[in-house]
């Protein structure tokens, strides 16, 4: 996934259909979160790997912001992918997507001994939450 990340730091999705070159911000921003990277590395304990992407997770966490309310400015991207039916409320999931993804980059960080990025990024779940 982190191979796909733009100069901007977005994501673009190639699936659905293999010539995708769109965002799809939800779908990017739940594949960064804890059950992602992070679930991987519980699994198999490849440090290298997670190495290997954690620039790009904190790049693309960076594209995301926060409104004057704490809670994350929308961003439509080239879909905006959610859950189906009526009624879904996209900002919430949104907002629970960033903050597993916080906790995946804080748990990322600290393995790899980034110590600063681990304790600004606790202090920033805390805030979020």
């Amino acid at each position: 996934m982190i191979s796909w990340q733009r100069e901007d730091g977005t994501i673009f999705a190639p699936i659905p259909a293999g010539n995708w070159n769109t965002e799809l911000p939800g779908q990017m921003l739940a594949s960064k979160g804890c059950f992602s990277f992070w679930n991987y590395y519980m699994n198999t304990g490849d440090k290298e790997t997670i190495s290997k992407v954690y620039n790009g997770v904190k790049k693309y966490l960076n594209v995301w912001k926060l409104k004057s309310d704490g809670t994350l400015v929308h961003r439509e991207g080239g879909w905006y992918w959610g859950d189906w039916g009526k009624k879904i409320d996209k900002q919430l999931l949104f907002n629970a997507w960033y903050y597993l993804a916080l906790k995946g980059y804080y748990n990322m960080s600290e393995m790899l001994g980034k110590d600063v990025e681990a304790q600004q990024t606790k202090k920033d779940m805390e805030s979020f939450k």
